[in-house]
């Protein structure tokens, strides 16, 4: 078999197949233009000399014989490949060839396309191409990194370190989730949110702690303030791109405040375990496994379904102090919030007074003489004058990046005062 002049693989019925799979299991579209999956697929078709419709085929052909030789022909390609890949000279790279991790990449991706087709391989890639330094997650590492974070970022460390839940199942999330709704309990204390978990489907109840709804309510004045009418149907959590939040938008969430803290191997996947490992030091070791939506023994499952909201909530609470990322909050606390939904505002309005801010602040801080909340708020004051327009310009002449500016303002000068 030789592979087509001009072969386009995304026209492929077997491409197609694969993504409308991948579609239909994950719930969202898939990005093919902007996607790396297509380079990985598009190099084991071309080292192979094959369309991947000729691929399917001659895994289906190899699984129906019984020879182990000729059932694991593709898996022992694959390391052949890998070693192909890693002997590559690639342009515009740090050291001339592919990472390994990326290599790896396209082991899993290949993989992932034959398993859609449900043909799958059952060797996973090798250990010795995988290099990976495990950390354990602390509740100090966590409280570190919610200090540099913004208020989106505060948020979702809330979210992820208080409920267990994964990055796929917080991209997932909108105001209308749950029942009742998140939205609709937004102004409780704690909030129980009924949910399906994004991968298994599992059904499961996890609860917002205070931490949570704290954070959340911030986070949503945020994005009211900047113009936005939230909806059951808005996402709970704004992506850093357009579009719908996915599990990577969660995941670059939390690794901007982690690096700035010197923790950059910090990942949603670590907070999830560190919950874990939190609420089983207390002896619940179902309550675990349930408020994370893993599959339990079905008598073990109907325990938990039974049990009344009341009793859910009083078990958590025994395990909450030990989850809290802002220990004392209070009006310290909201304060800092204000300051920082304010630097917020300026990072989109005025990018180059909010790099000035920071700065400052940076500066400050590495001579040991760190700012107040009320010094860092009445420099933002003095600042926005500076920049008023001059001239007797009447309110309604104002721009409505000037009006903004005023507005921002008058709220620095009245909470610098506080």
């Amino acid at each position: 078999m030789t592979l087509p002049r001009g072969y386009d693989l995304t026209k492929d019925p077997a491409f197609k197949t694969w993504i409308e799979r991948r579609e239909g299991r994950r719930g969202r579209e898939y990005d093919v233009e902007g996607s790396s999956d297509i380079i990985c697929v598009e190099r084991w078709t071309q080292y192979l000399d094959m369309t991947l419709s000729e691929l399917v085929e001659l895994r289906r052909q190899h699984l129906a014989t019984t020879a182990e030789e000729t059932r694991s022909w593709e898996e022992s390609k694959m390391e052949e490949f890998m070693s192909w890949l890693s002997k590559q000279k690639i342009p515009r790279s740090k050291k001339g060839k592919l990472a390994r991790g990326t290599v790896v990449r396209h082991w899993a991706v290949i993989r992932s396309f034959y398993s859609y087709h449900k043909l799958p391989f059952t060797d996973k890639a090798p250990q010795s191409w995988i290099e990976t330094e495990y950390h354990p997650c602390t509740m100090e590492d966590m409280r570190e990194v919610y200090k540099y974070a913004d208020l989106r970022g505060r948020a979702v460390l809330s979210i992820l370190i208080s409920t267990g839940l994964s990055n796929e199942d917080v991209a997932e999330l909108n105001w209308g989730s749950g029942n009742p709704s998140v939205l609709s309990q937004i102004s409780n204390d704690r909030a129980i949110v009924r949910l399906a978990r994004a991968k298994t489907k599992v059904k499961f109840r996890c609860i917002f702690g205070k931490n949570v709804m704290r954070d959340l309510r911030t986070y949503t004045q945020s994005r009211k303030n900047s113009g936005e009418t939230i909806t059951p149907e808005s996402q709970l959590i704004i992506g850093e791109f357009s579009g719908v939040t996915d599990y990577k938008d969660v995941w670059r969430i939390v690794q901007k405040p982690a690096k700035q803290a010197d923790r950059g191997w910090l990942t949603p996947k670590l907070v999830r375990k560190l919950f874990n490992q939190i609420v089983k030091n207390k002896g619940m070791d179902d309550h675990a496994e349930y408020w994370m939506g893993h599959k339990m023994a079905p008598e073990r499952r109907a325990y938990f379904e039974n049990m009344p909201d009341a009793m859910l909530m009083h078990a958590y609470e025994t395990v909450e102090k030990d989850l809290e990322l802002n220990e004392g909050a209070g009006v310290r606390d909201e304060k800092d919030m204000k300051l920082q939904w304010q630097l917020d505002m300026l990072r989109m309005s005025m990018p180059d007074l909010y790099r000035e801010v920071q700065s400052m602040m940076e500066k400050k801080s590495a001579e040991g003489r760190g700012l107040s909340t009320a010094d860092v708020l009445q420099y933002i004051s003095a600042e926005l004058a500076k920049r008023e327009p001059t001239g007797g310009l009447a309110w309604i002449q104002l721009s409505k990046k000037e009006k903004l500016n005023r507005v921002l303002g008058m709220l620095a000068e009245v909470l610098g005062s506080e």
